[in-house]
C-alpha cells in the first residue's frame, strides 16, 4: 500500500492524456463522461491499493458499510474532474454549470491590492477556481506545485492551453528561488494557491484531528501569509451534481504571525483551515482524491 502520496503511480501515458485532449473537443463533455464508466472500471480492478484506501477513507467520512458502488463512484467521481480539466485549461467552460460562494468578500481583498495566500486541498477539481478570474476583477491565481507529480497530466493540459505553464509555481526549485517567486507574485497582487492537504516530509507540519484521527498539515502558507501580513483564504471547488460549487471562505482578511506567539498563531490558522477542510469533505465526499494511506503518511 502506498503511505505516501508520491508512492501513488501516475495513471494513464502522455499519449492517452493527449487522446483525452482531443475527444473531450471533438465529441463533448456528455459522451466524454459516458466513455470514462469503462476506464474507471479498469482502474478500480487494477490498482488494489487505492481501492483498499478509498474504501477505509469512504468508511470514515460516510459512517456505515461501504459498498462497492461507493467505490466506483469516488474513483468516478475524480476520473470526472480529471476529465473537465481539459475544458478549464483550453478556456472553454460554457458547457459546465459553475457558481462561487462568497465572491463579495473576496472581491473586497482583492480591491485592496495587495495579493494573498488561497489554502485548498485535493479535493474538487482546483481548476474551477479559475473561474475566480472572471467572477473577481483583476483576480490572478498562481499554484504552487510539484511538476513531477503527475508530470505526465501537466504537459497534457500544457498543451493544450500553453498559458497553464504559467501559472504555475514550481515547488522543485531552490528554496530561495521559489521564495522569491511567490514573494514576487504577492507583491504583485497576484494569489497564489496551496493544495495544503499533503505534507512534505521536511517541511514544518502541525498535527491537527481529520475525520476523527491526528493527522499532519503544512504550516509554511500561513507561515508566508504572515510574513506579508496578507489575506489567508479557502477556495474549495467541489463537484456536485455535474457541475461546480466554489465555496470561498476567509481565515484571515490580514495575516497576523507576532513572533512572541508565533506557533500558536500558525497553528491556530492551521486548525481554521483543517475545520474548513472537512466541512466540504463531509458536504462531499466523494470529491477526496488522495489515494493514499493518508492517516498513516509522513
Amino acid at each position: 500500500m502506498a503511505t505516501s502520496w508520491r508512492d501513488v503511480p501516475e495513471a494513464g501515458t502522455a499519449l492517452a492524456i493527449r487522446f483525452l485532449v482531443w475527444f473531450a473537443r471533438v465529441f463533448g463533455r456528455r459522451v466524454l463522461h459516458a466513455l470514462l464508466v469503462p476506464v474507471t472500471v479498469y482502474f478500480v480492478l487494477v490498482r488494489p491499493a487505492s481501492r483498499r484506501v478509498s474504501k477505509q477513507y469512504l468508511a470514515r467520512v460516510l459512517d456505515r458499510p461501504v459498498r462497492f458502488s461507493d467505490v466506483f463512484r469516488h474513483f468516478y467521481t475524480f476520473a470526472r474532474v480529471i476529465a473537465d480539466r481539459v475544458y478549464f485549461m483550453s478556456g472553454d467552460m460554457s458547457a459546465i454549470p459553475i457558481r462561487v460562494h462568497g465572491a463579495e468578500r473576496l472581491q473586497t481583498l482583492v480591491d485592496q491590492g495587495k495579493g494573498g495566500i488561497v489554502l485548498s486541498a485535493h479535493l474538487g477539481s482546483f481548476e474551477a477556481a479559475r473561474i475566480l478570474g472572471g467572477t473577481i476583477s483583476d483576480a490572478v491565481l498562481r499554484i504552487v506545485l510539484d511538476r513531477q507529480v503527475n508530470q505526465k497530466l501537466v504537459e497534457g493540459f500544457e498543451s493544450a492551453n500553453p498559458e497553464f505553464a504559467s501559472a504555475i509555481i514550481d515547488v522543485r526549485q531552490a528554496p530561495a528561488s521559489l521564495a522569491l517567486e511567490i514573494a514576487d507574485a504577492l507583491k504583485k497582487g497576484e494569489w497564489v494557491g496551496f493544495l495544503a492537504d499533503r505534507v512534505v516530509s521536511k517541511g514544518r507540519n502541525e498535527t491537527v484531528d481529520f475525520l476523527g484521527a491526528p493527522s499532519q498539515f503544512p504550516v509554511g502558507p500561513a507561515a508566508i501569509a504572515g510574513m506579508f501580513k496578507v489575506p489567508l483564504v479557502s477556495v474549495f471547488p467541489l463537484y456536485i451534481n455535474g457541475g461546480y460549487e466554489v465555496y470561498c471562505d476567509v481565515i484571515s482578511e490580514s495575516a497576523e504571525v507576532p513572533r512572541s506567539t508565533r506557533q500558536e498563531a500558525l497553528r491556530a490558522y492551521v486548525v481554521d483551515y483543517v475545520a474548513q477542510l472537512e466541512k466540504y469533505v463531509v458536504l462531499a465526499p466523494y470529491n477526496w482524491f488522495n489515494f493514499f494511506d493518508y492517516w498513516d503518511a509522513e
